[in-house]
């Protein structure tokens, strides 16, 4: 019986250990989403801007240049393997939602996952007690 607990004991730290990871995942997903979504508001803003307007542009890290507006009506979007095109702030909108629902799917399919855990986890709780109260 104790060698049936031990076991027992190894596949909830196991499940344990994956859900942390899941709960990882999901945090890096939250991020994701909320970055995308500033895209969004910030093309909002683009939209909304004067030409010609003087801002500060994030290069990176949180470094920025100092650039002109000079279209308030399209940006330049990667579409992949380097390619760069012209698109319009709506359809960058466009874009970018469609980009939020892609994640935030990752997300509902992982919190399920982590679902399925924590119902093992109770599960395995309860069966690992029942054994060792069942041992005294």
């Amino acid at each position: 019986m104790e060698k049936e607990v031990q076991q027992k004991l190894i596949e909830l730290n196991l499940l344990d250990a994956k859900l942390r990871e899941l709960q990882q995942q999901e945090q890096i997903i939250e991020q994701q989403i909320m970055e995308l979504q500033l895209l969004n508001n910030n093309l909002s803003e683009i939209s909304k801007t004067e030409k010609n307007t003087n801002i500060l542009a994030a290069i990176g890290s949180g470094i920025f240049a100092e650039s002109t507006i000079k279209n308030t009506d399209e940006v330049f979007i990667d579409i992949g393997a380097k390619i760069i095109a012209k698109k319009s702030i709506g359809d960058a909108k466009e874009l970018v939602n469609k980009r939020i629902e892609n994640v935030a799917y990752i997300k509902g399919s992982i919190v399920d996952e982590m679902n399925k855990i924590i119902l093992q986890l109770k599960i395995l709780e309860k069966d690992i007690r029942e054994k060792i109260s069942k041992e005294q």
